[in-house]
């Protein structure tokens, strides 16, 4: 047996291997720039955003998830009460896991929840990919400082927080 032989079968083998790949492939789970602009326009933005009133008051409700979107950093330093860290790295099976059921009520928050901050909400990004994964009651906090900065003082202390942790020092 020749290394041409070797050669034509390795690239037999690997032709059968790339064909049979996208049947185990779900085309719906595959998202682009472009599938994901048109679902999430789709959406209507508003309906799943609401004040930090209605926040608490779903929060008290059975079959409720709050998810943080911040980093873990962030997360770890200090969060609403009960809520899991989401992170902005979602799948379907971080999802699977940490809400598994899909009729349950999502809360969602991020940095620019509280502060007005020079990144794009990730609340505005995650709440489309939550329901293109099935949930239907998927709600994003609205940004408690628009307005007045003296809500924002107000919010604080209606949002059951933990504790601040103390911020580990920076090793070099």
């Amino acid at each position: 047996m020749t290394s041409r032989y070797f050669y034509k079968l390795n690239c037999v083998l690997l032709l059968v291997c790339l064909a049979v790949l996208p049947v185990n492939a779900d085309v719906r789970d595959i998202v682009t720039h472009d599938n994901y602009h048109d679902f999430a326009a789709s959406l209507d933005a508003e309906a799943h955003e609401i004040e930090l009133d209605k926040f608490l008051s779903l929060m008290q409700q059975d079959n409720v998830v709050v998810f943080d979107l911040r980093s873990r950093q962030q997360y770890e330093r200090q969060h609403i009460q009960g809520a899991q860290h989401l992170g902005s790295d979602i799948t379907a099976e971080k999802l699977q896991t940490l809400a598994p059921d899909k009729e349950a009520t999502i809360l969602l928050y991020c940095q620019y929840s509280f502060h007005p901050v020079r990144m794009m909400s990730l609340t505005m990004l995650s709440m489309p990919q939550l329901v293109r994964h099935g949930y239907q009651h998927v709600y994003t906090l609205k940004p408690v400082w628009m307005g007045k900065m003296d809500r924002y003082e107000e919010a604080l202390k209606k949002l059951p927080m933990t504790p601040l942790a103390p911020v580990a020092p920076v090793e070099n």
